[in-house]
C-alpha cells in the first residue's frame, strides 16, 4: 500500500472514530416484552440493567450506574431478588446485539479500505 492510499484510508475512516469519555447506556423502564429505545450519555464507568420479577409482572430498568452499584462487569442478585447486571461498554445494557452489529460493520469497513 502506498503512502497516498494509506492517507486516503485514514481520511475516509476518520468519521468512524468516536472519541468520547462518556459511556452510552440505554435508559428507560419497560415490561419484559418491550424494547428500550432511549440512549443516554453517562459520565459513569458502568451501564446498569435491573430486572425485577414480580408474581404477575417483570419490569426491567436500564440506566447509568449513578449510585456506584457496579464494581466489575457481570450480574448478581440484588435487593428483593432483583437481578443486577453491570457492563462497561457502549450500549451493553440491552438484550439486543446492536453493539455487536456496530463492531462487525467497523471490521468490514476496515477490511474493505485496508
Amino acid at each position: 500500500m502506498t503512502r497516498s492510499s494509506s492517507l486516503r484510508t485514514i481520511i475516509i475512516l476518520m468519521p468512524l472514530i468516536v472519541v468520547s469519555t462518556a459511556i452510552k447506556c440505554y435508559n428507560g423502564v419497560i415490561d419484559k416484552d418491550e424494547k428500550v429505545k432511549r440512549v443516554e450519555d453517562c459520565n459513569d464507568t458502568y451501564c446498569l440493567k435491573l430486572k425485577f420479577q414480580g408474581e404477575q409482572q417483570t419490569v426491567i430498568s436500564y440506566t447509568c450506574d449513578q449510585t456506584n452499584m457496579c464494581q466489575k462487569d457481570g450480574c448478581y442478585t440484588g435487593y428483593a431478588n432483583s437481578l443486577v447486571c453491570c457492563c462497561s461498554k457502549d450500549y451493553c445494557n440491552s438484550s439486543s446485539n446492536l453493539s455487536t452489529l456496530f463492531a462487525i460493520v467497523a471490521i468490514v469497513l476496515v477490511k474493505i479500505f485496508a
